[in-house]
């Protein structure tokens, strides 16, 4: 039997929950996963087990076990894996093979003038700083928008703005549902934190604990720096969140699309908010869960 097989039979017998949040970079999804891995059951938070260097099920799967069969003892009683991935990292095959296992997918988006300001800004300081680091303010990346942009359109990392995630969580979020799904907006689980949480764990049938919210004890296991954990605290891409005990109240200005590049503007326009604004309907504000 191969892991993959592994997590299906024991997703299929109720062995195990399987709860997979799939998301765009900056959407607060990193933060939901340490927000419901502080459930009251024996569980393991495995982050972007599909990754930059990742992108087979079966090798994603493995990962997923080693983490878990690591964390949580052999005889824990209704024990809960919850990944997290950027929608960009997984093929349709690869989203439809975890689809069929996962017990609850939850959609992670952010208004995409906040989460590109935000993911621009991560762009910029490795582009003109370095990998991970946290020099330029969002306030000052305008002189380098033009590269960031270069870098998003047509690199090795980025094509047509795929790094943004736009357009890979459309494509996945289409697909015929298989598990149940509803969508998290990164702005509620700031602003509206508690009753957020609260609807969260009501759908996928954990108890609410006020430590959720803060005084976190539980860690998380980060694929990409699973041989390096001080990079995991180090970089700016996680390290708030990796050194947090709890959910922070941080603003952050939106973008002022009068002021982006032609392409960039395009992408939000054509993309990035059709994409949005449908999701937006399926969150738990406006179904009324």
């Amino acid at each position: 039997m191969n892991s993959y097989e592994e997590l299906q039979d024991r997703t299929a017998s109720d062995s195990l929950t399987l709860l997979q949040l799939v998301g765009v970079p900056r959407s607060m999804s990193t933060v939901l996963g340490r927000v419901l891995n502080e459930n009251n059951r024996p569980s393991v938070y495995v982050s972007e087990p599909f990754n930059r260097d990742t992108s087979d099920p079966e090798e994603a799967a493995r990962l997923i076990l080693n983490a878990y069969h690591g964390t949580v003892p052999h005889d824990a009683v209704k024990p809960v894996i919850i990944t997290k991935n950027m929608a960009s990292y997984m093929s349709p095959e690869a989203f439809s093979m975890m689809e069929n296992i996962a017990s609850f997918t939850i959609w992670n988006i952010r208004h995409p003038y906040v989460q590109l300001g935000s993911l621009l800004t991560r762009i910029v300081n490795d582009l003109k700083v370095g990998a991970g680091e946290d020099e330029i303010d969002q306030r000052d990346i305008f002189p380098y928008l033009d590269e960031a942009c270069d870098f998003l359109e047509n690199s090795s990392k980025s094509q047509n703005y795929s790094k943004t995630g736009w357009q890979a969580i459309d494509e996945h979020s289409k697909q015929s549902p298989l598990s149940i799904r509803f969508a998290v907006d990164g702005y509620e689980v700031i602003e509206d934190t508690i009753d957020c949480i609260n609807a969260i764990c009501e759908q996928v049938g954990f108890e609410y604990t006020p430590t959720m919210i803060s005084n976190w004890k539980k860690g998380f296991i980060n694929i990409v720096n699973r041989n390096n954990v001080e990079e995991t605290s180090r970089s700016a891409w996680t390290s708030k969140v990796a050194q947090s005990t709890g959910i922070l109240a941080v603003q952050r200005a939106s973008l002022d699309i009068l002021t982006l590049p032609k392409g960039l503007k395009e992408h939000i326009q054509t993309t990035a908010l059709p994409v949005y604004n449908r999701l937006k309907l399926h969150t738990l504000s406006t179904t009324g869960s």
